[in-house]
């Protein structure tokens, strides 16, 4: 007799970054429930990050803010359930914007809010935190395996892409505020930094520079390959989400700041991961350091970081934090390795 599959439902609807994080439960959860399938809420724009990942079926919302009732996709989703129930529902959002949905759903098991909220105190690394919903179900797992995880497309798939691919770094400016001058953009830094920075590993390396990247970005770098089009490559907004994933996972070191790339370079496998930080808490936001990848943190440590939600940033008239980081430091890191 064939055993049917658990069917597990996790919601968590953020930006890539977010959703990289989150990705540690995977293992253990896989480890748990053995043979599973699992359902994802997600956000449309961020699914296909499970583009390879066989046991995932990404649940697509548009919209996360829509009344349940004007919602088709959570409409179908609650009625699917009744069809066919899950055998437990993993809520991992700390807000209470899916209470509703979580409390429709037809589960054996429902984690995490509404019924068991855990705050998220800033205190502690996300994927920890991640990790204590998980746990709830008190089941045990190896506790190596808790580590975000990401599949992605082999190396070949960069060749008509990228000239060398096996000698390249990832250059990530982007934030999800990037460019902001308030205190929004304050995890920024400085485009002049980056640009200086293209032009030093292009005069003191032999790597190819791969700039990554939304449309915009594309825009902000256009001028920066001019006259190094031989290495310096502006992929920004050209990139897939499989094939950006692919190009952090082969490249001998990504570059960013506490933004989508650092931590998907963590989940997919990245060798070295180079983390510029200013505002926001090391502890809780640097990317996920594990066997297989080595994580190397620039920061001034400044009396007055970490400050990113806090009422000290909004007064902060200048994020010194990050412009005081020079571009050689980042260069000198790559020297030593």
């Amino acid at each position: 007799m064939l055993k049917t599959k658990k069917r597990i439902l996790i919601i968590r609807c953020g930006r890539l970054g977010d959703t990289a994080v989150s990705t540690v439960i995977l293992n253990p959860l896989r480890h748990i429930f053995k043979d599973i399938e699992i359902d994802w809420v997600t956000k449309s724009e961020v699914a296909d990050i499970f583009q390879y990942e066989g046991d995932i079926n990404p649940i697509r919302f548009n919209h996360t803010k829509i009344p349940l009732l004007l919602d088709i996709r959570k409409l179908r989703l609650i009625f699917r359930s009744f069809m066919k129930p899950y055998d437990a529902v993993f809520n991992l959002e700390v807000s209470k914007k899916y209470d509703y949905l979580v409390r429709l759903l037809r589960s054996s098991r429902k984690y995490g809010r509404p019924y068991n909220h855990i705050p998220d105190n800033r205190t502690e690394h996300r994927a920890n935190h991640q990790m204590k919903i998980i746990d709830e179900c008190g089941m045990g797992y190896p506790k190596e395996i808790a580590i975000p995880s990401l599949k992605c497309p082999e190396r070949n798939v960069l060749t008509n892409i990228i000239n060398d691919v096996g000698n390249y770094i990832v250059v990530s400016p982007s934030t999800s505020k990037f460019g902001k001058k308030n205190h929004r953009g304050y995890r920024d830094w400085p485009i002049q930094n980056w640009k200086k920075l293209i032009d030093i590993l292009y005069d003191n390396t032999n790597y190819q520079i791969v700039i990554t990247g939304t449309k915009n970005d594309y825009y902000k770098f256009l001028s920066t390959n001019k006259g190094k089009q031989d290495r310096v490559i502006n992929l920004a907004g050209k990139l897939s989400i499989p094939e950006y994933l692919a190009s952090l996972k082969y490249a001998k070191h990504v570059i960013g700041v506490d933004s989508a790339s650092i931590h998907i370079a963590s989940a997919v496998g990245s060798e070295n991961i180079i983390a510029i930080f200013g505002p926001t808490s090391i502890s809780v936001a640097k990317p996920f350091e594990t066997r297989s990848n080595q994580v190397k943190v620039i920061s001034k440590k400044l009396s007055c970081s970490p400050c990113y939600a806090t009422n000290i940033i909004k007064q902060c008239k200048d994020n010194v934090c990050m412009k005081s980081i020079e571009p050689r430091e980042v260069l000198n890191i790559i020297r030593v390795r």
